[in-house]
């Protein structure tokens, strides 16, 4: 036959010829694996039809012009496609052998796309083109060959062969036609668990019937994930008890044979009617992560330890995917400083901060309010609990269950500390903007600045600068109120202590009593600047953002003040570990050593610097020492850069000065901050106020006009810029400046007098 080739004649390396879903039944077939008998109508089949229906020239035409951005004209052209190609006959030749080759398979076929641009490594078209099942008579047949050569026009396969470079003249369609198997059960089955992209699980589910209903969605599977490695059952959710013991396991062996054969995870489509037959199965193209091709851009730097820098991870991923609307895991912390400095995946974190906006940005303000408030309470709530029980007579178990319960709370609740923060920066960078264009080059928009970013409420940090900052006297009993009150706020991560009274006292000391400057009033602001119904909702939420985003530091820090002398005393105590140090060990590590007591993370060589980030399986992977070189090259990230030495950022709290740099990298740095010296940061947080109150002025890397470091010195009357990105690379200690907090630039000075 010059257009039908059976399974027996084809192999995994004729996708050309049979596209990629015919490749992989023929191998298989050949393979031993139980496949139903089939054929394959080729690729020079549809392109026989093509051509000599004259359709070659049309589709040419539609596609060289047609803008895929543009969704109603991709629609539009697609339909049209489709429609002639299945208006016109299949040549008598083509017919003829069709039919024949289904004469032989008798019965009910399942007629299914075959692209050779399919089930590729590298790219999957799955789901782009059709398949019919249940097929019977010569007529049905060939009409739905026919729509399965006019489904390579779909508009979500034009679509995505444009975006993916794909060229439409050179992927062809060829067409599977199988005997049906008259299932009875029918199912998937992943070699790697698509929902974690962790390799050591297989996840089945399973339906009665054909299988249309699990891939339409219309019905809730059974779902069963098992331990690859020794094929027993991690957990299952049943619905209708569809499979038997027996039936389970030999899928589980069925699947674990293809991968095998393949080498790679792999997607399987399987029935059972008697027996189990596998129908379909290609690899699953999302299980590797390319950070070879990855576009990195960084993020943020934070003076965090491995445990908390985990969580942030985690935070981020699908762990959390009914509240986080767009999970991804391209993502790094490796060390600069003391800080831990984050970066991601360009093109997805564009995408994640795209959907986190639509979610929960200026229409869904009161959705992410509500959700950010009650988890808040409830990591709090839990947290305080845990410190009022007695924990020295819990076994390990239990202290393992109360620490998994802990991680989970925090995860969920991490989610909400950086949503809060991008958000935060988004829609406070648009107000910026709109108030730009409404008063114009000639005003300075610093004013309303503190009509739109000053927080409608204060949150800890700034309740307490007020109270201190506002009275003459504050009496010792007063004191004492204050400190009970706030001695949590320095508990930034597991590792930091909360206050001594002392501390507190000396922070104290630091706020200068000043007569509060009056800001304009937000209804003042409205008015001026003849603001819109939209204008208006957006900086109203810009104004409760200001607010959000200094209050999720609240929970956070009280969170780990109450866990941190309960838990976390209690673990450490256990494992012989300085408190400190346990907050450089992974969660499995700790839970490890509850269930062997063997510690086997190495807390002295990651506090010196590491590398954190997932790995092809969602694993979470941590480097240090020498090993962070290898991990960088790996990852394909270079922190080495060159700065000019001009540095320019953004105005957050106007006005001059002039002195000496001290560069701030964490809060054992903050001594080094004298009196009239600029502050350099990355980023500030409520720990670096006392030296904030010494500075002259104070620069940051990172933020907005309502990062911490902006609200604080607008609060202490300090000129500040904010978002140079590069200021504690291009500065050193003892660097003799200009700041000028009206424009937004840092000059290196050559002549300074004291």
């Amino acid at each position: 036959m010059k257009f039908i080739k059976w399974f027996k004649e084809i192999r995994k390396k004729n996708i050309a010829l049979a596209g990629g879903k015919g490749a992989q039944l023929g191998e298989l077939y050949n393979s031993s694996f139980p496949v139903p008998e089939g054929f394959v109508i080729t690729s020079a089949a549809y392109k026989h039809f093509i051509e000599s229906s004259h359709l070659k020239q049309l589709i040419h035409s539609k596609l060289n012009k047609m803008n895929v951005e543009d969704t109603k004209e991709l629609e539009k052209v697609s339909e049209g496609l489709r429609k002639s190609i299945i208006s016109y006959n299949i040549p008598e030749d083509l017919k003829h052998e069709i039919l024949s080759a289904y004469n032989n398979l008798k019965g009910s076929v399942a007629v299914r796309s075959s692209a050779t641009a399919e089930d590729l490594p590298e790219a999957s078209f799955a789901g782009q083109q059709d398949t019919f099942l249940n097929v019977k008579g010569k007529k049905e047949v060939i009409e739905c060959v026919k729509k399965c050569f006019a489904s390579l026009f779909t508009a979500r396969a034009i679509y995505y062969r444009t975006k993916n470079k794909f060229s439409h003249e050179k992927v062809l369609m060829a067409v599977v036609v199988q005997k049906l198997v008259n299932a009875k059960k029918a199912g998937v089955a992943f070699t790697i668990n698509p929902s974690t992209n962790n390799e050591k699980e297989i996840l089945i589910e399973s339906v009665f019937g054909l299988g249309e209903s699990l891939v339409s969605g219309s019905t809730i599977p059974d779902l069963y994930i098992i331990d690859k490695e020794n094929g027993k059952l991690k957990s299952r959710k049943e619905n209708k008890h569809i499979l038997s013991d027996s039936e389970l396991n030999e899928i589980v062996n069925l699947a674990k044979r293809i991968e095998e054969h393949y080498g790679a995870p792999q997607d399987i489509e399987w029935a059972i009617n008697g027996r189990i037959y596998i129908v379909q199965a290609r690899p699953v193209t999302t299980a590797k992560a390319q950070f070879s091709t990855i576009k990195w851009i960084k993020l943020f730097a934070r003076e965090y330890a491995v445990q908390y820098t985990e969580i942030s991870l985690r935070s981020l991923s699908s762990e959390v995917k009914d509240i986080n609307p767009f999970p991804f895991y391209e993502q790094i912390y490796i060390p600069e400083g003391n800080n831990q400095v984050c970066y991601a995946d360009e093109s997805k974190w564009e995408k994640f901060l795209a959907s986190l906006v639509k979610e929960y940005g200026i229409e869904g303000y009161r959705k992410f309010e509500k959700v950010f408030l009650k988890t808040g309470r409830q990591y709090e709530n839990f947290c305080k609990k845990i410190s009022q029980k007695n924990l020295k007579n819990a076994s390990n178990k239990a202290l393992a269950e109360i620490y998994k319960d802990y991680q989970r709370l925090c995860v969920r609740y991490t989610f909400f500390i950086w949503a809060a923060y991008f958000l935060n920066e988004h829609i406070a960078e648009q107000a910026r903007k709109l108030i730009h264009s409404k008063i114009g080059k000639k005003e300075n928009p610093h004013k309303y600045y503190g009509a739109v970013f000053t927080p409608p409420k204060k949150a800890a940090i700034l309740e307490l600068i007020y109270t201190i900052s506002s009275k003459n006297n504050l009496s010792n009993k007063e004191l004492h109120k204050l400190y009970e009150k706030f001695k949590w706020i320095p508990c930034l991560d597991i590792h930091n202590t909360p206050w001594t009274f002392e501390q507190f006292m000396k922070y104290a000391g630091h706020i200068k009593k000043k007569k509060q400057e009056k800001i304009m009033l937000f209804n003042g602001l409205l008015k001026a600047l003849k603001a819109n119904y939209k204008e208006k909702k957006l900086l109203e939420v810009a104004r409760q953002f200001s607010y959000v985003k200094d209050l999720r530091d609240d929970f956070r820090r009280k969170g780990i003040f109450y866990i941190r002398n309960s838990l976390f005393k209690e673990i450490s105590k256990r494992m012989a570990l300085d408190l400190g140090k346990l907050s450089y060990l992974q969660e499995q590590e700790i839970l490890d050593f509850l269930d062997t007591g063997k510690i086997t993370g190495n807390t002295d060589e990651r506090k010196k610097g590491y590398a954190i980030y997932y790995d092809k399986n969602r694993e979470i992977i941590v480097s240090s020492g020498k090993d962070i070189p290898k991990t960088l090259n790996k990852l394909g990230i270079s922190a080495a850069k060159e700065f000019s030495e001009e540095i320019k950022g953004i105005p957050a709290s106007r006005g001059l000065a002039q002195g000496a740099v001290a560069i701030v990298r964490g809060v054992n740095d903050l001594d080094n901050v004298k009196e009239g010296n600029i502050l350099v940061a990355v980023t500030t947080h409520p720990d670096y106020v006392p030296a904030m109150q010494r500075a002259a002025a104070i620069v940051a890397d990172e933020g907005g006009v309502t990062s911490h470091a902006a609200i604080i010195a607008r609060e202490l009357g300090v000129p500040c810029i904010v978002g140079t990105r590069i200021s504690t690379k291009l500065l050193k200690n003892g660097d003799k400046v200009e700041v000028d907090a009206n424009n937004g630039w840092v000059r290196k000075l050559k002549f300074f007098y004291d």
